[in-house]
């Protein structure tokens, strides 16, 4: 039997002002951010940064549709249905900031989420 790793998430700033909880690793969040910018792919990245590349053009989509706001409490990323929700507290000893985690994640129309 294999063990299954814990995904563990990390708070990234996007932009200024603009912050998101991802699973990403770090070397491929520059390359997030710029997805989010709006630059374009480099061509020396591997798959893996390409795919998160991806992922801030899709959350840069989500976010000028309308599908996504930037929280005011905290500055996160997060879907729009969730920033309007009730927050539930968290757990003691939990130090984890809630937010949205994109992995090479694509939205439906539902608020589901399928790898990339």
């Amino acid at each position: 039997m294999m063990k299954q790793e814990q995904t563990k998430c990390k708070i990234v700033q996007l932009a200024e002002g603009v912050f998101v909880s991802t699973p990403i690793e770090e070397f491929c969040i520059p390359a997030l951010r710029s997805g989010f910018s709006g630059y374009p792919i480099n061509p020396r990245w591997n798959g893996v940064k390409v795919c998160a590349w991806k992922t801030g053009r899709q959350m840069r989509d989500a976010l000028s549709r309308g599908e996504m706001t930037v929280r005011t409490t905290d500055s996160m990323l997060v879907c729009a249905e969730d920033a309007t929700e009730p927050e539930s507290p968290e757990p003691a000893g939990s130090s984890q900031k809630s937010g949205l985690m994109f992995s090479g994640l694509i939205r439906h129309k539902k608020r589901e989420w399928t790898l990339a």
